[in-house]
């Protein structure tokens, strides 16, 4: 079997598969982004099951108890997100807007703490400003932030896609000269 056969159709399949799902994803956003809190969910409650199995198996009292405890907040979090993924979303976006200005005030704490590092100070400051904005931007605006997240994830998997589908492409045509310059050369 020649791999790079395989390889060619393979980067095709999957750059067809990435433009199918940007085009759903910026078609429907609101289906798709609500798809994935739902699938993060089912993630977060079999992970919440193996942290539990994992602490019945744990040596000490004290991983065995945190295991206890990661695993019931994550079934928790993971039946809320699968019974109400409207909410959860709002909830993890509203999360991911709060860290962003948390990280957005350290970078700023560390533009003037850490000067010694070779990093100029200034594109410390601009990167925790522009983390900040976004931050602000996502907590004030949770629902229209993830569908603008949906839609641009969306536009990425569409042009990873194309990417990919050129470049499966691409590889066949040099499979092919090469099998032809193989045949020529040995006479077949």
């Amino acid at each position: 079997m020649d791999w790079t056969l395989i390889n060619w159709k393979l980067l095709v399949t999957q750059g067809v598969i990435g433009v199918v799902f940007g085009v759903v994803a910026m078609v429907w956003p609101i289906a798709s982004v609500v798809t994935l809190v739902v699938l993060w969910g089912i993630f977060a409650l079999v992970d919440g099951v193996g942290s539990i199995v994992a602490a019945f198996r744990a040596q000490g009292g004290g991983a065995k108890t945190w295991l206890v405890v990661i695993g019931a907040i994550s079934i928790l979090a993971g039946l809320y997100a699968v019974i109400h993924p409207g909410t959860a979303l709002v909830a993890l976006t509203w999360a991911v807007g709060l860290w962003l200005i948390i990280r957005a005030a350290y970078d700023l704490y560390a533009a003037f703490a850490f000067t010694d590092d070779g990093v100029p100070r200034w594109l410390r400051v601009v990167g925790a400003v522009l983390l900040g904005i976004a931050g602000f931007i996502i907590v004030t605006h949770p629902g229209t932030a993830a569908l603008a997240f949906t839609v641009w994830i969306g536009l990425l998997a569409l042009l990873w896609g194309v990417l990919l589908v050129v470049a499966g492409l691409v590889l066949r045509s040099a499979v092919k000269k090469t099998v032809a310059a193989g045949a020529a050369t040995t006479g077949v």
